[in-house]
């Protein structure tokens, strides 16, 4: 018991501000790799595997004790996939393309292309406070990010609408819209009405090791992973989104990630503003919005 907490002291490396970067032994580095291993339930096919893993383990090690001696608004930490290598990350977890459905936006019949929202929307919201999202699920390795992130927006509306998160019986939709596209203001204004799904750019290592803050890493807009964007908010004049994933809760901040919000970039920080859509349900819905009808009301008129 006294190991496995003086494991999980070690093991907790993040840093807001900036601090000196640590020295360790290498019988601490073992004892910290023993302790991971531990904590998130690794295991490997042979020792050679294990001393492979190691290795890699403590590169990326380096790599966030060097990130957190500076001073950023995000911390990195070692997440469960503090033994993969960036390539290895990408290859198992990252897709090149969103689906073409997407990208066409779907048949006339059962989705609509909103060009505007008008209202005004609340500074800050939240949809854990509400009730409609569910617990974190694990995609694993088999590139069913958008399946999830869809699947999280669903289960929200249903919720919203009937009051019930997960009753199979009604976790169904009249349809999607798409909200303009590159604009994140419009953005903020449909996730005040309900969780959209989107698409982002999770290349690159600090995404990889994120545990916590305000991402605010340059990243590209080659969009490759799809959340849920279940609120937005600002701290210490930051503005950000707060995006679901599906990689468990042992990864960002128990798997979420604050997404730094209303960049000078035309698809917003890494592509967010790009892809996004959200499902209708033909019932009268609460709008957190004030003087505007929401999707199901309008398309029911």
């Amino acid at each position: 018991m006294l190991f496995l907490f003086l494991i999980s002291i070690l093991l907790f490396v993040p840093s807001l501000s900036s601090s000196p970067i640590p020295t360790r032994s290498e019988h601490e580095l073992s004892l910290l790799y023993e302790g991971w291993l531990i904590k998130h339930n690794k295991s490997y096919k042979d020792s050679l595997e294990k001393e492979k893993r190691y290795t890699i383990f403590k590169d990326n090690l380096k790599y966030i004790d060097e990130h957190n001696a500076g001073n950023h608004t995000y911390s990195l930490g070692l997440n469960v996939f503090a033994d993969l290598t960036v390539e290895e990350y990408r290859a198992t977890y990252l897709r090149t393309m969103p689906p073409k459905e997407w990208k066409q936006g779907g048949n006339e019949s059962d989705s609509y292309n909103l060009d505007e929202i008008s209202g005004v929307a609340p500074d800050s919201i939240d949809w854990r406070d509400m009730g409609a999202i569910g617990p974190v699920r694990n995609q694993g390795g088999c590139f069913s990010c958008w399946a999830f992130a869809v699947l999280t927006t669903v289960e929200a509306i249903n919720q919203i609408v009937t009051g019930d998160l997960q009753n199979t019986k009604v976790v169904s939709i009249d349809g999607y819209m798409s909200v303009r596209r590159s604009n994140e203001y419009q953005l903020m204004m449909a996730v005040a009405n309900q969780p959209v799904a989107a698409a982002v750019e999770g290349y690159g290592q600090n995404f990889q090791l994120y545990t916590g803050g305000i991402f605010t890493q340059y990243c590209g807009t080659k969009v490759d992973h799809a959340v849920a964007i279940i609120g937005y908010g600002t701290k210490g004049g930051q503005d950000y989104w707060i995006i679901r994933n599906s990689w468990s809760d042992a990864w960002g901040e128990s798997g979420y990630m604050r997404l730094e919000r209303n960049i000078n970039s035309q698809g917003g920080k890494c592509g967010i503003a790009q892809w996004p859509y959200y499902p209708i349900k033909y019932k009268n819905m609460t709008s957190k919005l004030r003087g505007v009808k929401t999707p199901a009301t309008t398309y029911l008129s």
